[in-house]
């Protein structure tokens, strides 16, 4: 019988408290994550929170697959560069949840790994319909569409060439909503009421980093219950499954 796929849940201290709407995971993410994985018997998950330590060479080798979930909370240069080293060496997969998408706090990560190039608006308590693009692809198959109600990241994303587009996010009501949008003129995010229903977004996608897999999933905002759900579970398996160095 093969060995279980090894995986590091880790979250930085937003997946522990916030300061907007109360927490939806009181245990902290990084254990909704890998209690979720530990219950499929197919994995050996750890929890880790905040400290970046974990990332050295030598922690890392100890895992298949790194699950991050971030927003926002600096993970230092020395760390990116040991979790890119690892991925591309084809010894560890990434599955990089939420906004671990954002250059600011993950610049190496984000070039290296997501393949992801430019900044996005946002806005929190959105109902979207999320709507598979890629029916074949393992992590997906059989899915074809689900609704949440999260936190929205709005186009561009300026995927490099290469990236795989899994899912994508359209805005299902009609009512003008204020979303925090990059104005690329001035340098900084602004506030804006705009109308965002039918406007769609790309929500997954995988990137091959050298020899190493990579997946993308955007909803997951700390003050959604998103990961409580079955179906998102799921998918989540599903990624941890694929990104697994195909050699272990």
């Amino acid at each position: 019988m093969p060995d279980k796929i090894r995986v590091l849940c880790w979250t930085d201290a937003s997946g522990l408290h916030t300061q907007q709407r109360p927490i939806a995971y009181e245990e902290g993410i990084h254990n909704v994550l890998a209690d979720l994985l530990n219950a499929s018997g197919e994995f050996e998950a750890t929890a880790a929170a905040t400290d970046d330590e974990v990332f050295q060479s030598f922690g890392l080798s100890q895992y298949d697959v790194l699950m991050m979930w971030a927003h926002g909370r600096p993970v230092s240069l020395e760390a990116q560069h040991n979790i890119v080293r690892h991925v591309e060496a084809g010894r560890l997969g990434l599955v990089g949840l939420h906004s671990v998408l954002m250059f600011p706090s993950y610049p190496i990560l984000v070039g290296r790994l997501l393949g992801q190039t430019a900044r996005y608006g946002w806005e929190d308590g959105v109902p979207m319909r999320f709507t598979v693009a890629a029916k074949d692809h393992p992590i997906f198959g059989g899915i074809e569409s689900f609704e949440l109600s999260d936190e929205a990241y709005y186009e561009p994303f300026g995927l490099v060439e290469g990236a795989e587009v899994l899912l994508t996010m359209e805005v299902c009501e009609a009512a003008p909503r204020r979303s925090q949008l990059y104005n690329h003129a001035l340098g900084r995010y602004e506030q804006v009421q705009h109308h965002v229903e039918g406007l769609v977004s790309r929500a997954a996608w995988t990137y091959r980093a050298g020899e190493g897999r990579v997946v993308y999933f955007q909803p997951g905002h700390e003050t959604d219950p998103t990961y409580r759900d079955p179906l998102v579970q799921e998918v989540l398996c599903r990624a941890a499954r694929w990104v697994a160095p195909q050699s272990r």
